[in-house]
């Protein structure tokens, strides 16, 4: 049985206490590299509760990677799951750091590159580089991908990840594809345009459609349909090579999504829901008023809808903080 890395993104815990200064809002400077300075150094010297990183993030896509794991103990697997964080770098899931909050996610107030177009993907990939060369507090593993290819001779690399995740550390990833021996042991599994040169290759599309046999949101179809290559590698009804067919083959047989007829509706109207409804549940997550706010017979996105629900609450926050 043939060792599998399993690699994914960061999505931080909706319901997690983040300091503020150890969010990326509180290092705005003139420069990259002394955000960066700041922001490394605020993480090095926090005081705070180390946790592991798999228990820090939540939501339906890491449900599914804690579903991963558990196998992966319960059963003595040759199987690595590692984190790509904007905040800390290359990680394990066992690998004890500070909540914090960042993203290479655009728009969003927590990008460590708040600057859009064609300046972000950019910036986000030096961002990365310069994580690469920094050793945190407690995280004792390799910091890029070639560092784990070299170490690991052998193992399939799969890679669940969103299109600008992808961006951030995709020089890192070409770097690693150089001394990967066998070049069908690389899989990514994202979404998006193909932009990526030479990982074009590697990068295999999750149809909708495969939603309807997999289960769960549209937001974690990449790491379940990576959930379900894992076991057909590891039980060996699958190779590398098979897997784009594979993949091909779940999507053929698969239902086709329902459509919905739903309102799509602005952001205002988004954030009004969602404040009425915290007033009420002031705990709530966005996945059931997410479902109530669809059941209405309203549109949106899931994405949309959680980054709304994040704003929203943190204003709420803020404001019953400051009447305190």
């Amino acid at each position: 049985m043939r060792g599998i890395n399993f690699y994914t993104y960061c999505t931080l815990g909706k319901n997690a206490r983040v300091p503020r200064t150890l969010s990326m809002v509180s290092v705005r400077a003139a420069s990259l590299e002394t955000r960066f300075s700041k922001w490394t150094t605020q993480l090095d010297q926090a005081k705070c509760v180390r946790m592991d990183a798999l228990a820090l993030y939540s939501g339906g896509h890491w449900s599914v990677v804690r579903g991963i794991q558990r196998n992966r103990a319960e059963n003595g697997l040759p199987l690595h799951c590692r984190v790509i964080s904007a905040g800390y770098g290359l990680l394990s899931v066992s690998d004890k750091i500070c909540p914090y909050a960042a993203t290479f996610s655009p728009g969003h107030p927590d990008s460590v590159s708040p600057v859009a177009g064609t300046v972000g993907p950019t910036r986000c990939r030096q961002w990365w580089k310069m994580l690469t060369e920094w050793k945190p507090v407690n995280v004792a593993g390799p910091r890029s991908f070639r560092e784990v290819f070299k170490q690991e001779a052998g193992f399939v690399h799969l890679f669940a990840l969103s299109p600008s995740y992808l961006d951030a550390i995709s020089d890192d990833l070409l770097e690693a594809l150089a001394v990967l021996p066998n070049k069908d042991d690389l899989i990514i599994f994202s979404s998006g345009k193909r932009r990526q040169g030479r990982l074009n290759d590697h990068i295999i599309p999750t149809e909708a459609r495969l939603q309807t046999r997999l289960g769960g949101a549209m937001a974690s179809l990449n790491v379940r349909t990576a959930a379900e290559v894992i076991n057909r590698l590891l039980s060996g009804a699958t190779e590398p090579n098979g897997v784009r067919r594979l993949v091909s083959k779940l999507s053929s047989e698969s239902r086709s999504r329902p459509t919905f007829n739903r309102q799509r509706v602005k952001d205002f109207d988004v954030s009004r829901f969602i404040t009425q409804e915290l007033r009420k549940q002031p705990e709530a997550t966005y996945t059931p008023l997410l479902h109530a706010f669809r059941k209405s017979g309203n549109a949106c996105e899931m994405k949309r809808f959680r980054s709304i629900h994040e704003k929203t609450r943190s204003k709420l926050y803020e404001n019953h903080e400051s009447r305190r």
